[in-house]
């Protein structure tokens, strides 16, 4: 697995803060439990207060291709309809640093629909030649159920790695591609609480 880079760790590093403090201010309910928006804004406030970045939440295609330099052919007119989650630049410099989109789910097909989301776009934009990273961040926790105990930590990094595996096929083998940490690197697992997640991969 790759070694997460400096920004890459601080979006970890925001949506792991976001479960924590959320857990604090319901008394122990889990992310699940919310509108998956309340993470979103989490982690772009935390990535404003703590990095050298501009974030942008849910703009629309139109203004981040507005925002590129050196963009590509122009994005058919149905590509500017979605939205992206959020869209990170640099406080110093130009163009976009970042795309993300933030998936909360047990399943992978959420979360490889916006892999190939993030990386069809970037593609498009780019004509081929991304300058912008592109990036999925999945959460999912393991609810107990009737007692049964096994290494829930592993399940969750077994699901990350799913989605690694599959989401090859859909945008290569490139170095960069894939999830950008050990598979259990942000994965919380105590005796005492339901273990949870997260995973980063770039597109």
């Amino acid at each position: 697995m790759a070694t997460p880079n400096k920004f890459e760790r601080a979006v970890l590093t925001a949506a792991c803060n976001a479960q924590k403090f959320h857990i604090e201010m319901t008394d122990g309910a889990y992310l699940t439990y919310s509108h998956e928006s309340f993470l979103q804004n989490f982690i772009a406030i935390e990535l404003f207060r703590k990095t050298k970045h501009w974030v942008y939440i849910d703009p629309s295609r139109r203004k981040v291709r507005e925002s590129l330099t050196n963009a590509g052919r122009k994005p058919k007119p149905e590509s500017l309809k979605q939205r992206f989650d959020l869209v990170v630049w640099p406080k110093v410099g130009s163009g976009v640093k970042a795309v993300i989109e933030i998936k909360e789910t047990q399943a992978k097909h959420p979360v490889l629909r916006d892999v190939k989301k993030v990386h069809e776009f970037l593609v498009k934009t780019f004509s081929g030649k991304k300058s912008a990273a592109g990036y999925v961040l999945y959460y999912t926790d393991k609810s107990r159920a009737l007692g049964r105990k096994k290494d829930e930590a592993q399940t969750i990094g077994a699901r990350f790695e799913r989605v690694d595996r599959e989401m090859r096929d859909i945008v290569g083998t490139r170095s960069l591609t894939g999830i950008r940490h050990g598979l259990t690197d942000y994965v919380h697992a105590k005796d005492s609480q339901d273990p949870w997640g997260f995973a980063l991969f770039r597109c």
